[in-house]
């Protein structure tokens, strides 16, 4: 890290990661690559074994097709090449099913459908407005 300051960077690397407050955030870091660096420029400059990754899988390199790592001189997961060899290679994303599995999301979505009905900004049955709703209670 260049500009560590621990006052400054604890908030931020906190709510990056998804903790903090007392609320789970979840920091979709491929969205966010696409919107604010849609051409790959910033991962090309700080992931160089990604410089000849065509820009369709810049962001997700790891959905590229085999035939297209050859190409790109880049390989992606499993064991690295032979040192020397004109192969780059770059590691597949973890994975843990425990939170990125089918399961996980459909749990996380249950959950945020209760959070969204509790938090919901519709009057009660038979009331016409918030407003009447505030008044009478």
């Amino acid at each position: 890290m260049i500009d560590h300051d621990v006052q400054s960077n604890y908030g931020g690397w906190s709510g990056s990661a998804g903790i903090g407050a007392g609320r789970v955030l979840v920091f979709n870091t491929t969205l966010q690559s696409t919107k604010f660096d849609p051409e790959g420029k910033y991962i090309k400059i700080w992931c160089p074994e990604l410089a000849n990754v065509p820009l369709d899988y810049i962001h997700d390199p790891w959905n590229m097709p085999e035939s297209l790592q050859k190409s790109s001189k880049v390989q992606i997961g499993g064991e690295p090449p032979a040192a020397g060899s004109a192969i780059k290679f770059y590691p597949a994303p973890i994975k843990c099913d425990k939170y990125t599995s089918p399961e996980a999301a459909k749990k996380i979505k249950r959950k945020s459908a209760v959070k969204s009905r509790a938090q919901s900004t519709k009057p009660p049955k038979g009331m016409k407005s918030l407003e009447a709703y505030v008044i009478k209670k």
